[in-house]
């Protein structure tokens, strides 16, 4: 039996060696090509993310209204604006109380959007400040001739008044706070800013979410023509 299986073999011939180079070789391509098969799953989960989180998509914030929550804005004279006025615009809202504990806050913030050179934001954005009168508490009546005084219809930021805080609440803004939301041009909720207390990050992310909104503005106006 062993003589046949010699015959047998030799009848075959002999096995090729498989060359140490080659062994290296092989052992190396199955690894690099499950990295490189990796690596275009990664990426094209970072291109799917990437999407999801770009200007056209809008973020879903808890509690807060993803669309404009009104159908007209009263400003301090009685006078109302429609919310026609606002979509095509990317809007921004200073939502808060002419208070002892925000007044101050909400003014630093009017001004550091509205008119200071450094920090304003573009004029093509409209900014509005609501202002929450039923939290106002012993100053309402002071909060409201003070802002009458000083409102005047090129007034930026554009004063509106919510005298029941129904707006500020619809808003989803809570209580007796000083918060900003971020409205792109179709009136989809794009971000809040609930922690205004660093001044410089705040500014920062404000700012640019503007550009990446201004950007998707400028890409669907070159498309559409």
């Amino acid at each position: 039996m062993l003589i046949s299986c010699k015959k047998k073999l030799l009848a075959i011939g002999s096995i090729p060696e498989i060359n140490s180079k080659e062994k290296f070789y092989r052992m190396r391509i199955i690894p690099n090509m499950v990295l490189f098969i990796l690596l275009l799953l990664w990426s094209s989960s970072l291109l799917k993310a990437a999407e999801k989180t770009s200007p056209n998509y809008s973020v879903h914030y808890d509690g807060y209204a993803r669309h404009f929550p009104f159908y007209t804005l009263i400003d301090p004279l009685g006078k109302k604006h429609s919310i026609n006025q606002f979509l095509g615009k990317i809007t921004v809202f200073i939502v808060s109380v002419p208070n002892m504990t925000q007044g101050k806050k909400q003014e630093k913030w009017a001004r550091l959007l509205g008119e200071d050179p450094k920090t304003k934001l573009p004029d093509e954005v409209a900014l509005i400040l609501v202002e929450d009168i039923s939290h106002a508490g012993f100053f309402k009546g002071l909060a409201l001739s003070h802002i009458k005084k000083n409102f005047n219809e090129n007034s930026r930021p554009f004063p509106v008044l919510d005298m029941n805080g129904t707006l500020t609440h619809d808003f989803g803004v809570p209580k007796n706070a000083t918060q900003i939301l971020i409205y792109d041009k179709s009136g989809n909720l794009y971000q809040v800013e609930k922690n205004l207390d660093n001044i410089d990050l705040t500014l920062y992310r404000i700012h640019k979410a503007i550009q990446r909104l201004e950007r998707e503005k400028k890409h669907f106006t070159n498309s559409s023509t």
